[in-house]
């Protein structure tokens, strides 16, 4: 090899060296969620050798974190066309599909990051949680199932498998996975919120009272067991209570259409009819669709028609669905 050469290869194994030293760097500072500058790390560390798979495959992680998600895409393609075995970098994509409700290709990805390492309870979560978002509950059930088999002790798969059983219906199980991920990360404020959603479902209001209250004693900034808490509130006919919940959940959420609606609607039962109608007018601007709060505009307007002496009108769901046609118009 002559001098040049010898030379060239020198240079080229120093960059090689200096990148994945970039590439560590920007390991540790993702670690302490400091994304933006991870990022300003895996651009040097591409810099000096664009065909660094790992620096591909942690950028998109760090785009990812950040929500820019198209873009965190595009770096594990990279990865992947110059490392098409890292289970990681088909997990991280999967991800990213999951978040832009791609499921179809996210579960292409979950696939063949478990056909690479199979018994990655993360991978069997992630899988069963793009079925449960796509609607495919039963088959979310059994990666949840298959997660538990390597991670028997994750909180996260017992809360995922407790909403999965929620959503078809099967409340009784559903709270026996919440009891356990709350016996195992006592201090998860989801695991609480979700107990609480079973045993409201389960007519159980005053238990599920006590779950919202352990929720918002570890999280007081989560704006649905705010909500969740109004809502039991007022199937127990504690309206002032529950707008209470409600103002809370707007100040962290203002503009949850459903928030509002809900309000509106405890306002109405007060026979606060007026203040009622002004909170389903916030709902229908942030969602003109929103049937409920149309329809609970036109119970407080009927209701506010009999107070002041007027013609009532009609409350049927042609007449609702008319009114929102017209407001489209």
């Amino acid at each position: 090899m002559n001098k040049k050469n010898m030379k060239g290869k020198q240079a080229r194994e120093i960059n090689r060296h200096l990148a994945a030293v970039w590439t560590n760097r920007g390991i540790n500072l993702d670690s302490m969620d400091r994304h933006e500058e991870a990022i300003v790390c895996y651009d040097e560390a591409l810099r000096l050798d664009p065909r660094l798979a790992p620096a591909w495959k942690s950028k998109g992680y760090s785009l990812n974190c950040l929500g820019r998600l198209n873009d965190a895409i595009d770096c594990c393609n990279n990865a992947l066309e110059l490392d098409p075995h890292d289970a990681d970098t088909w997990f991280n994509k999967g991800n990213c599909l999951n978040s832009l409700d791609r499921y179809e290709e996210a579960i292409g990805c979950y696939d063949k990051a478990l056909r690479l390492s199979p018994c990655d309870a993360d991978f069997w979560c992630n899988k069963g949680s793009c079925l449960n978002r796509w609607g495919r509950n039963k088959e979310a059930l059994c990666c949840y199932d298959k997660a538990l088999e390597f991670a028997p002790r994750d909180a996260d798969v017992w809360n995922n498998k407790g909403n999965s059983f929620d959503d078809l219906g099967r409340y009784e199980e559903a709270l026996s996975c919440f009891d356990k991920a709350s016996e195992l990360d006592p201090n998860n404020a989801d695991s609480w919120f979700n107990k609480g959603n079973s045993l409201r479902n389960l007519g159980r209001y005053e238990e599920a009272l006590c779950c919202y209250d352990k929720a918002l004693a570890l999280d007081c900034r989560h704006s649905s067991a705010w909500t969740n808490k109004g809502i039991t509130l007022d199937y127990l006919g504690r309206h002032e209570g529950a707008i209470v919940c409600y103002d809370k959940a707007l100040e962290l959420a203002p503009r949850d259409a459903d928030v509002w609606n809900n309000k509106g609607r405890s306002l109405n039962s007060l026979g606060r009819y007026e203040d009622a109608i002004c909170c389903c007018d916030r709902a229908i601007e942030l969602d003109p669709c929103h049937f409920n709060a149309w329809y609970n505009r036109t119970i407080a307007e009927d209701n506010l028609s009999h107070v002041e002496g007027s013609e009532p009108l009609r409350k049927s769901a042609g007449a609702v669905v008319s009114r929102i046609g017209n407001a489209l118009d």
